[in-house]
């Protein structure tokens, strides 16, 4: 008891609050390392530990292997060799750029690009694409649709769409979930 006593305690110093953009590039950072390492091993698979409650109530930690999907094909020819060269460049030149600008989007011109600029670029390669009424936000609208779809699935919720989409609000996510005639007919059925 007496050492208890001669113990001195002080307050754990409070984090700041993470920069939402310095963290999206650390993760994108993480994902290219991630997908280098699966060109080098196809079946990588990180290891993650987590804590899970037993029967008795007592947390216990619990390993598993995280799947990662590739994100490239791979046909006869093979170009596995290829991706993996693009990926360091483009690690290396993200990394390089991390240090010389806050942004996640640069140009040529300075340290930052202005939205305008960005959408402007989207809708000038959807033309040249032949796609008539895709935006910027096309993509992001379309993936929100697709992880709705199959949250449900994996056992999630539309709630966990939004902490995926970034949203503060549920209202925001259900905006971006296009309506199946389809998925609604078969839900009045069954």
């Amino acid at each position: 008891m007496n050492t208890l006593k001669s113990l001195t305690f002080v307050p754990a110093p409070v984090k700041a609050p993470n920069n939402p953009t310095v963290f999206r590039r650390e993760r994108l950072l993480q994902r290219l390392q991630e997908q280098l390492q699966l060109v080098k091993d196809p079946s990588y698979a990180p290891l993650l530990t987590r804590w899970k409650k037993d029967e008795d109530g007592l947390k216990r930690t619990v390993e598993h292997h995280r799947r990662i999907k590739p994100w490239w094909r791979v046909d006869e020819k093979s170009f596995a060799k290829d991706l993996k060269a693009a990926l360091k460049a483009w690690k290396a030149e993200a990394e390089a750029n991390y240090r010389k600008s806050p942004y996640v989007v640069t140009s040529e011109r300075g340290a930052s690009t202005s939205s305008s600029a960005i959408v402007n670029k989207f809708a000038s390669w959807y033309r040249a694409l032949g796609f008539s009424g895709a935006s910027s936000h096309s993509g992001h609208r379309t993936a929100i649709t697709n992880w709705a779809r199959k949250i449900s699935t994996v056992g999630g919720s539309l709630r966990d769409v939004q902490i995926v989409a970034g949203h503060s609000a549920l209202r925001t996510t259900q905006r971006y979930v296009e309506a199946d005639a389809g998925a609604m007919r078969r839900v009045v059925d069954n």
